[in-house]
């Protein structure tokens, strides 16, 4: 989706280059060691040896639309005023982190950082901040709004208060995400825990790329998976029951390869072990549970059969007990 910025009524330019003085201002501005550090070392060297726009905007700044600093070959923005974003911004980390400092509020449908930003005002966001990449950083001085706050391995300074309405620092954490992660993103138990089934940032990307809200296509994730789950409900005790046989076989054969070699000091390699069970649905987690903790053995044979109904371990171990709660 492209972009509009709407110019102020005097006609003067929407840009200015920034030049290497401009750059040694603002890292005596800036609270964003990165982005001080980065505009530090770019003026030592000469911005003439840079690759990417060094730009800066007086006033408040609107755009209709998406923001990607990627497509403006934005190397660094600063905006002395409001950023104001109908869409989707995102600013990028290619060869490096762009930096984009905003000496006010930033206000957008959605925010997918990877670079370096700096709002000196509030972060205000109708559905999700997510932070995409571990090399940027974000620093926010006031509050940050927002439905939902997907961090991840991004690394996040707010000085204000969060008032996210939901925040998920991991997508693999041991919590279950309330009501309003489910409406963003399908939701599935696993020995207890929920596991968001979405591709992290890439996934969070392709959608907002497309221009699709996140809220919309995690609802229509959730509506898929709740029919797959009623699907499996009237699942046979015979068939879950021949598929957990199975697993258990496997689940043992491994339970003794490791223990053989163990004894006989001798390496295990579980990428290998899951390679050579693949067939019967076996996946590196699976091995690395059971050498870990050879009592798992139950739990792992349960959530190996769970896979090719697609149900949860939880939902196996109550069909082979006749259970139909």
């Amino acid at each position: 989706m492209g972009h509009k910025a709407r110019n102020s009524p005097s006609q003067t330019p929407l840009f200015q280059k920034l030049t290497n003085d401009d750059l040694r201002a603002l890292a005596k501005e800036t609270g964003h060691s990165g982005i001080r550090e980065y505009f530090l070392e770019t003026a030592d060297f000469g911005l003439e040896d840079y690759s990417g726009q060094f730009l800066v905007h007086d006033g408040d700044l609107r755009i209709d639309g998406d923001f990607d600093t990627g497509d403006r070959d934005l190397t660094a923005l600063v905006v002395r005023g409001n950023l104001r974003v109908s869409g989707l911004y995102q600013d990028t980390c290619n060869d490096g982190p762009s930096q984009v400092i905003v000496f006010g509020d930033l206000c957008a449908a959605n925010v997918l950082t990877a670079g370096y930003l700096e709002v000196t005002g509030d972060l205000v966001v109708n559905e999700a901040v997510v932070g995409d990449y571990n090399d940027g950083g974000a620093l926010v001085h006031g509050a940050l709004r927002a439905a939902l706050f997907l961090p991840f391995d991004h690394a996040f300074a707010i000085k204000g208060d969060n008032r996210a309405k939901e925040t998920i620092h991991n997508l693999n954490a041991k919590t279950r995400p309330r009501q309003l992660a489910k409406r963003f993103y399908a939701a599935a138990e696993d020995s207890g825990t929920f596991r968001l089934l979405a591709g992290a940032c890439n996934a969070l990307e392709a959608d907002l790329g497309a221009g699709r809200s996140i809220l919309a296509s995690g609802e229509q994730k959730l509506r898929k998976l709740d029919a797959s789950l009623a699907a499996t409900s009237a699942l046979s005790t015979t068939r879950v029951k021949a598929q957990h046989a199975d697993a258990v076989l496997a689940v043992d054969d491994i339970s003794e390869i490791v223990q053989n070699r163990r004894k006989q000091r001798k390496s295990v390699d579980p990428a290998v072990l899951a390679a050579e069970y693949d067939c019967e649905g076996v996946r590196l987690d699976d091995v690395q549970d059971l050498m870990d903790d050879s009592s798992r053995a139950p739990m792992v044979a349960r959530r190996i059969a769970g896979r090719s109904f697609n149900v949860t371990e939880q939902r196996v171990k109550q069909i082979l007990k006749g259970s139909d709660d």
